[in-house]
């Protein structure tokens, strides 16, 4: 996605405004939006439009019967494009299998969590919210590898070779705690958590914004949509805990 920008901007920022503008027009009861917890310090094209998208869907509360609710999730383990389907591929190819260094680590959740998240916000949001999740702890990528390797009958590094490639553009060794995101309500649910932000800024401020860039968006360089994007961003701040 870091090579090609102006089509995450696309997914995550236009597609998700008109979709969301849709369900407000016609009614729908809860329109839940699936963001990252990269989002919190996004240093990826996708975590900034994930936190972008956010933006839009918390501007789009105001007035509206439909319910807007961003719910971030980590990584879903065998959910399309994660690690573990990429490995089993380069398993099942001979290898070798590729993580991008030895020391990084991920937070995880299976599909059950992920899907149990999800409804558990659809039912206890009130619309603007955004979730968070209070995740077990963090595992190496190479550990991972190298049990996907033994569940299928061989040994790594002699069946089957690791190799180090690098961290990507937008990559990051370790994600970050959820508990050091700063303003964080409870809910009933013991492992889920409300992020108390919301923009300062209208809706109609946000789609100008965007509108600003759509005619012309794929004639931007790459560092040019960054740069556009990282102003939108300092654009909202978050509000006091409540109390």
């Amino acid at each position: 996605m870091e090579r090609q920008i102006a089509e995450v901007v696309k997914a995550n920022l236009f597609c998700t405004d008109r979709l969301a503008a849709l369900s407000r027009e016609h009614q729908v009861g809860a329109f839940i939006f699936i963001s990252t917890e990269k989002a919190f310090h996004p240093t990826s094209t996708m975590a900034l439009t994930k936190r972008l998208g956010e933006s839009c869907m918390q501007s789009m509360q105001r007035d509206t019967a439909t319910k807007f609710i961003t719910v971030r999730l980590g990584n879903v383990l065998d959910s399309s494009g994660s690690v573990v389907s990429i490995f089993r591929q380069q398993i099942a190819s001979g290898g070798p299998v590729t993580v991008t260094h030895p020391e990084a680590t991920c937070y995880f959740l299976s599909l059950t969590e992920a899907v149990e998240v999800i409804l558990q916000n659809a039912t206890q949001g009130n619309g603007g919210e955004i979730f968070v999740v209070n995740r077990r702890a963090p595992v190496k990528i190479l550990d991972i590898a190298k049990q996907l390797i033994r569940m299928n009958g061989l040994e790594p590094e002699v069946d089957i070779a690791t190799q180090f490639i690098g961290l990507r553009p937008g990559d990051t060794l370790h994600d970050e705690p959820y508990q050091k995101q700063p303003i964080l309500e409870k809910t009933r649910h013991p492992r889920i958590f409300r992020l108390a932000m919301e923009p300062n800024t209208s809706h109609a401020a946000i789609r100008k914004d965007l509108k600003d860039i759509e005619k012309d968006l794929d004639q931007f360089e790459p560092n040019q949509l960054k740069q556009f994007l990282q102003k939108l961003l300092l654009k909202y701040t978050p509000r006091p805990l409540l109390k």
